[in-house]
């Protein structure tokens, strides 16, 4: 099965990705979204033999169509043009606001799980049912509003494409009926000449809809193959533990675990989680890291198990 093997593929991608890529908000977005987006394979695959049937179908249309008037000849081209682009237009939109909304998405999984998995009790205990509640409404608000917006863009382009082809049957119509009138046509071929307008129209939007899916899998799948092509050959060494070892200053006669001179850290490289930290951990003591949320507790102790190397001073 294309979608198992790629689970397969993705899993053993995630197993080698470095600690620091979970904690950057960018590069966990990507590896967010690709994630939700596994049976992509799959489901391109089966677009593509759904497209290609259709084709056939059309062209078949099409022969019909030469055979009949070169009027459904020009109809099928104006037909097929605008249903491509407007199936394009349409899928980039929706797939740029999907991306966008990750974040939101997050956020409700992130709540989600809380509630129903993590810390129920300690939920209950601190009162914060009804603040992850709004949080979450407002998180779900902002995604059901935007893809409202793009759901109206959509109706409103598609019947665009059916007033188009309206138009384009009235005007073929009163042709016909003219041609009918002067002995150009006759009964039959005017009634062979609407059919195969109207099949022309239907599988001409029925195409333009497929498109669009079409056209938003394969960015799903580019989408995943640029993060699995990530060259993590760049990623900074763990620090080598038993070289340059401080020697022992202070006056308690346990020995020094951990000693850190002047240590500042940065995720992005301009705002600084951590600045000038300097310590010295003994064997034997309890230490307590006591702030707030943000203050740079967890990146504290990923410096001091080497998931994480400070952006300057020295861990000894």
């Amino acid at each position: 099965d294309f979608n198992v093997g790629m689970q397969r593929k993705m899993g053993k991608f995630m197993s080698i990705v470095p600690v620091k890529y979970f904690d950057d908000a960018a590069t966990a977005k990507i590896m967010s979204v690709a994630q939700r987006k596994e049976d992509s394979l799959g489901n391109f695959i089966g677009e593509v033999f759904t497209v290609a049937m259709r084709v056939v179908y059309l062209f078949s249309i099409l022969l019909l169509a030469i055979k009949t008037s070169w009027l459904l000849v020009v109809v099928f081209i104006i037909y097929v043009t605008v249903v491509m682009i407007i199936g394009t237009h349409d899928a980039k939109a929706s797939y740029g606001t999907h991306y966008e909304l990750e974040d939101d998405r997050f956020f409700i999984d992130y709540y989600m799980n809380l509630v129903m998995k993590k810390n129920p009790k300690d939920l209950r205990l601190l009162q914060m049912g009804a603040y992850i509640n709004k949080r979450w409404r407002e998180h779900r608000k902002h995604i059901l509003n935007e893809e409202i917006k793009i759901s109206q863009k959509n109706v409103k382009n598609w019947s665009l494409v059916q007033l188009l082809e309206s138009i384009f049957k009235c005007v073929l119509l009163f042709c016909g009926l003219l041609l009918l009138k002067r002995g150009f046509l006759t009964l039959g071929s005017l009634t062979l000449f609407l059919t195969v307008l109207s099949q022309i129209g239907d599988v001409c939007i029925d195409l333009g809809y497929l498109w669009k899916d079409l056209y938003i899998i394969g960015c799903d799948m580019k989408f995943k193959k640029m993060m699995m092509e990530w060259d993590f050959t760049k990623k900074r060494p763990l620090p080598e533990y038993g070289l340059n070892q401080p020697q022992n200053n202070h006056d308690s006669d346990a020995p020094v675990i951990f000693e850190l001179q002047h240590v500042s850290f940065s995720y992005d490289g301009v705002t600084k989680v951590l600045q000038d930290i300097s310590l010295t951990i003994h064997e034997g003591e309890s230490i307590a890291l006591v702030g707030e949320n943000g203050a740079g507790k967890s990146t504290l102790m990923k410096i001091l198990f080497g998931e994480e190397q400070p952006t300057s001073g020295e861990i000894y």
